[in-house]
């Protein structure tokens, strides 16, 4: 899709203040230890202040802290594997609700707890009820479309980075959300009620929670943003607060940019769970300066964990110099730490034919043992109100279904990212 990274300057309006505070804590020992045990007590000046501790996975606790005066203080404990119990004080902000620990003399401890957003639980608790996909696309002379999940397609129970669920412009809200822009482009207007995810930062926060809530109940759980349309040092700031919101609703913070200062940002300040290396990257760039890109996000993703995708025009699957084979391109990049294609289709073609433009993105990447995302399919006449969100729906069902063909080293499609469910419209 064109036309979605905006220059023009938008100033969204700044968060509420918290009032109430969830956190997940790791807590870590003098000697690095993981914790086998946990147990505090805060008190403020108008009394307890809540304090619950449960587990959530091996070594992680959830407190919540409802902080109503200026600061809150306590005894805090801790006792981890090979070391002794050790205390100290317990501080929480009134605005923020953010936790430290100081020492006897006061001093803030400095790598005492590492502080993790809470994760809501996925699947859903409460998935929202959405209509069936059926009836499928039908089947062409010489492309059939798949309705049915092939063995090979093995589909996570759980999140999974690699396996994308996610809907870049096609959830619509049960409410018809308030006209923004980012930089020169508007939000959908036919219908209003559907929304980009990747203009999130545009919208008043209580909209930014309709979003969020609407893709986490979708069963999705990759959130696909770009750059803020306010990058003063500001803006910087709240978009890295609202990073942290989006994995507060079970989503992967996926960041869509080929601006090397910005993805830098992003990892400095540890908002990116996933990197899309786009948009388009053939549109702007040659195929030397697309290798130079490559090399610096790869050097720069890998040691924090970040995998990195790329993104191309439609049914455009490798983007090598005119001397080079495409196979041997692929393979070039996947050694420098690309981790796949975040593929995107014609909007305007059928399913069996978007299948079959698909497979041969597949088999070249396959070659290298790289998956492909059908990542991009009706979004653009979504936008366009040519499509629904269920259309999109279904023709991501339909990708996912799609065969190897009898090709082994063809990879099974690594989820969706413009909408999918089962046929009966639950969570895929």
């Amino acid at each position: 899709m064109s036309g979605i990274f905006g220059k023009k300057h938008f100033d969204p309006p700044p968060p509420p203040k918290v009032t109430t505070h969830r956190e997940t804590v790791r807590i870590v020992g003098p000697d690095g230890g993981v914790p086998i045990n946990l147990k505090g007590e805060l008190q403020s000046d108008w009394g307890p202040v809540t304090l619950v501790g449960f587990p959530i996975a091996a070594g992680v606790l959830c407190i919540d802290v409802q902080p109503q005066a200026s600061g809150i203080g306590g005894n805090f404990s801790a006792i981890c594997d090979g070391a002794q119990p050790f205390r100290c004080r317990a501080i929480t902000h009134h605005e923020t609700g953010a936790l430290e620990l100081r020492d006897a003399h006061d001093q803030v401890i400095p790598q005492p707890i590492q502080l993790q957003p809470l994760v809501k639980p996925w699947p859903p608790l409460n998935p929202l009820p959405m209509p069936p996909i059926t009836p499928f696309d039908p089947d062409e002379p010489n492309n059939h479309v798949h309705t049915t999940l092939p063995p090979e397609q093995v589909i996570p129970t759980t999140r999974d980075p690699l396996w994308w669920r996610g809907d870049i412009g096609g959830v619509m809200l049960a409410e018809t959300p308030p006209f923004v822009k980012k930089g020169t482009d508007g939000a959908n207007t036919t219908p209003p009620e559907m929304v980009m995810s990747y203009f999130l930062d545009v919208y008043p926060p209580e909209w930014q929670q309709k979003i969020l809530e609407a893709h986490y109940r979708r069963g999705y759980t990759h959130f696909v943003i770009t750059r803020p349309a306010d990058t003063s040092d500001a803006g910087w700031d709240r978009f890295g607060a609202l990073c942290q919101e989006i994995r507060r609703w079970g989503q992967y913070v996926c960041y869509w940019d080929d601006d090397v200062t910005a993805i830098t940002r992003m990892l400095a300040m540890g908002a990116m769970d996933v990197l899309i290396l786009g948009g388009e990257l053939n549109s702007h760039h040659s195929p030397d300066e697309l290798m130079t890109l490559i090399k610096i996000a790869t050097d720069r993703c890998r040691p924090l964990g970040v995998p990195v995708w790329l993104h191309f025009t439609a049914n455009v699957p490798t983007w090598q110099r005119n001397d080079e084979n495409d196979i041997a391109w692929v393979i070039k990049v996947v050694a420098l730490g690309i981790v796949g294609l975040c593929w995107q289709g014609n909007q305007d073609e059928s399913a069996g034919v978007m299948s079959a433009r698909l497979w041969d993105a597949r088999q070249r990447w396959g070659r290298a043992g790289a998956p492909v995302v059908a990542f991009e399919l009706l979004s653009t006449n979504q936008l366009y109100g040519k499509a629904t969100e269920t259309d999109g729906r279904r023709r991501g069902y339909e990708m996912v279904c799609a065969t190897r063909d009898g090709k082994d080293w063809v990879p099974p499609v690594a989820g969706y990212g413009s909408g999918g469910a089962r046929p009966d419209g639950s969570v895929l």
